[in-house]
């Protein structure tokens, strides 16, 4: 067991405030000496924003490994049965250690688990855990983590209510169970306040700014937009439109994020869905009105034509809607290809037209003939040099991927 006095204590009590934001400082204890209140030397704790020497804490992450490792059988006792008693002092060092290893590695499957062993036995509160994970996804490694994204939704489960019907008790004693819906991973059917959903996209948000294309803080949010479709009409068509408007900011301000351009998408997806159960609120449809999703890319790639990103964006609000033959989307793409450093992203997303019309098939060789033609191989695509006009060009991709000797 470790000292009350030891640094490995000591910066277990500060994470089990919790704080509101952890940072890794550069360098050793030494260099943060004068800037470090003596009551949480060797640490920094300032309005409940902790900074920690990177150095130190990974000697104190190897004592706190080895100390976790020493309570595995009392762990592994208290997960056979949840009623099990520990002492005050085994939980302290369980839910200290644990907390240390996840400051230097978010993902630390043993330390999470031991964790939520902890809240099912009732020695630690989801809601303080909550704010926890709120802390570790202030870490640059902790807002891309998987695993912890899982957990925080694992958390939303036990702190907010069901919907659904408990299952029965078989033998009449009261003890914890699996929450319906971690199988599935999913929030539809919990009651969460309008403060807590807030909260939970404010915490989205955060992550994307920390990280750049944050998949699983995008994917965290996508839980959060299927929520937000269950509810009653009254709620969800004023969350949507808001949420619309916050994910087309976003993207203006992002235009190289694709995995907000795949959330944009979903979100235009599950507008019909929406509008369908608010028959008495117009939603916007996916299209290419004004105001649709298509209008919205197609605006973005007018301005920024270099990023992939934002033509795949628009080849996403165009799905299930193919543009017609002189769309403006189409007609931006031919007048793009004028465009050296557009070419490449205007050939394909005029093939992906091609495609969509039903005028080409998908085939390993018409995939290398667009290929070809969309990074500049000449040699390989005889006449594109002589070419001077965009319908010229969209001519031989059309008549070079539908030739004989490409067929399947």
């Amino acid at each position: 067991m470790s000292s009350p006095d030891s640094m490995t204590s000591r910066l277990g009590r500060l994470l089990s405030a919790p704080p509101i934001s952890i940072e890794l400082l550069p360098g050793d204890r030494s260099d943060w000496a004068a800037s470090t209140p003596p009551e949480h030397a060797p640490f920094l704790f300032i309005e409940r924003n902790l900074g920690i020497p990177q150095k130190l804490v990974y000697r104190i992450y190897i004592e706190a490994g080895l100390l976790l490792n020493h309570l595995r059988p009392r762990l592994r006792a208290l997960q056979r049965n949840l009623l099990l008693p520990l002492e005050e002092n085994v939980i302290r060092e369980l839910h200290d250690m644990s907390a240390i290893l996840l400051v230097v590695n978010p993902a630390h499957h043993t330390a999470l688990n031991a964790r939520k062993t902890l809240i099912l036995g009732g020695h630690l509160s989801p809601t303080i855990e909550l704010g926890f994970t709120n802390a570790l996804l202030t870490l640059r490694d902790g807002s891309k983590q998987s695993t912890l994204w899982h957990h925080r939704r694992w958390l939303l489960r036990r702190i907010h209510q069901s919907t659904l019907s408990p299952s029965p008790s078989t033998d009449g004693v009261s003890t914890p169970r699996r929450v319906q819906g971690d199988a599935d991973d999913t929030l539809v059917h919990y009651l969460i306040p309008a403060d807590a959903l807030q909260a939970e996209l404010d915490v989205t948000a955060r992550a994307c700014e920390l990280y750049e294309r944050n998949y699983h803080a995008w994917a965290h949010r996508a839980v959060l937009l299927s929520y937000i479709v269950s509810l009653p009409s009254s709620s969800s068509s004023t969350l949507m439109a808001e949420e619309r408007r916050w994910t087309r900011a976003w993207l203006a301000r992002h235009v190289a994020d694709y995995s907000a351009a795949q959330y944009a998408c979903q979100l235009e997806a599950a507008l019909p869905r929406s509008a369908m159960a608010t028959p008495n609120i117009a939603l916007a449809h996916v299209g290419e009105d004004e105001g649709s999703a298509a209008s919205h890319a197609l605006s973005l790639v007018r301005s920024y034509p270099t990023h992939e990103t934002l033509w795949l964006y628009l080849r996403g609000a165009l799905s299930g809607s193919p543009s017609s033959p002189r769309s403006p989307a189409r007609l931006y793409a031919e007048h793009a290809l004028a465009e050296k450093d557009a070419w490449t992203h205007a050939v394909r997303f005029l093939a992906w037209v091609l495609w969509q019309e039903g005028a080409i098939k998908a085939s390993a060789k018409v995939v290398r003939r667009i290929t070809m033609v969309a990074e500049h191989e000449e040699s390989e695509v005889s006449g594109i040099t002589a070419v001077s006009s965009s319908e010229a060009i969209v001519a031989i991709i059309q008549s070079s991927i539908s030739s004989p000797e490409l067929g399947e």
